[in-house]
């Protein structure tokens, strides 16, 4: 099962974990996850749908935002940001529908950090690549929503400016040298 999600574990590497993971039945409405909790493992949903909250402050007042709907048959990591950074929970993941998941326990992860190495980097890998993903979905989302409104190379250049920061044309010589296109505003 797990080298099916982590794809770089062999079949004996998978067989390994397998007496570490533990597997889990939540029903919908169950909370997964919460928020400012220690983190107790790395949590994986192989289905199900699953519901993303934060309480968080919004211009001085403090706020409960429910912040994303996770659906599988993709398997849907839970915990790596927090395990990943040494920090608590960032937020409460709760049951949408009825949830399978399976968990490699932290205590079993980190101490694969010293009895197995390649695993536990090969675990890691997998966490950071999720990751990664989901920035760069993120990413593009809040580009083309922002500079999705614009009517004209400037005005999505000055939308940047106001919500992403120092954003700004490349210089022709740049433009050139990177992309190969004469002018840098198309």
């Amino acid at each position: 099962m797990l080298e099916d999600i982590i794809a770089t574990l062999t079949a004996e590497e998978a067989a390994a974990l397998d007496e570490h993971i533990t597997s889990h039945d939540y029903p919908r409405g169950a909370i997964i996850l919460e928020q400012f909790s220690i983190p107790t493992g790395i949590h994986i949903v192989t289905e199900g749908k699953v519901r993303l909250f934060e309480l968080t402050v919004l211009a001085k007042n403090l706020c409960a935002l429910q912040l994303a709907d996770l659906s599988a048959p993709e398997p849907i990591l839970l915990g790596e940001t927090s395990i990943l950074m040494g920090q608590l929970c960032s937020c409460t993941v709760v049951a949408a529908t009825d949830v399978k998941s399976i968990t490699i326990p932290l205590d079993a992860y980190n101490e694969l950090k010293t009895s197995d190495p390649n695993v536990a980097l090969k675990i890691m890998d997998y966490m950071a690549k999720v990751l990664a993903f989901r920035y760069l979905n993120m990413q593009e989302k809040f580009e083309s929503r922002i500079v999705g409104s614009a009517t004209n190379p400037h005005t999505a250049l000055a939308l940047l400016k106001k919500y992403v920061g120092n954003v700004r044309v490349c210089t022709p010589n740049m433009a050139k040298k990177l992309f190969n296109i004469d002018n840098p505003i198309v």
